[in-house]
């Protein structure tokens, strides 16, 4: 009887190691997959946060070749200010897993900068076009000082989207939908 007690006894005492050891496998396999989740986004804000530095290094050239742009269209002559595109592959692959981990002004800022973007380069990669149509049919009065004016508006758009992202960048982004009165 004493030698069957011993049997329980023992099953039970492995029962309750195996138990255990299941649910220690199972905390350590949540915490990991937690701990990998959080650098993973971790990285993700990193090359997000790469990705805006690259484009504050682009915005002095793009102004410049706007520049000269004006230039050549207040002498009556035309030059393509499109140049090379500035990088949006990384916010484009990383918004969706990013979003929830953005404060709500970082979101906002993005949002605003990326449209910036993709707004000024759509203009720019058929401005050319658009000017040539323009002139040869007449379709607007006063077509070079109009472009010039366009032109000079992305200029400015281009120095929005520099204060925006250094904002975003330090940590503290600007609320660009905060109305002032």
């Amino acid at each position: 009887m004493l030698c069957l007690i011993a049997i329980k006894d023992s099953s039970i005492i492995t029962a309750i190691i195996g138990l255990i050891g299941i649910l220690i496998g199972f905390f350590l396999g949540e915490i990991s997959g937690w701990i990998r989740g959080r650098l993973r986004i971790k990285r993700l804000k990193k090359g997000l946060d790469l990705e805006l530095k690259s484009i504050l290094r682009q915005i002095p050239c793009k102004n410049h070749t706007i520049k000269k742009a004006i230039d050549s269209l207040s002498r009556k002559r035309i030059l393509n200010p499109s140049t090379v595109m500035f990088p949006t592959v990384f916010y484009k692959s990383s918004i969706v897993d990013l979003y929830e981990h953005l404060t709500d002004s970082q979101r906002t800022a993005l949002h605003i900068i990326y449209g910036i973007i993709d707004e000024t380069e759509k203009f720019l990669a058929v401005m050319e076009k658009d000017i040539v149509d323009a002139i040869n049919f007449e379709k607007i009065d006063k077509p070079y000082e109009t472009f010039i004016k366009l032109l000079g508006d992305i200029s400015i758009k281009h120095e929005h989207l520099r204060e925006i992202i250094n904002s975003y960048l330090s940590g503290k982004p600007i609320d660009v939908l905060e109305i002032k009165n």
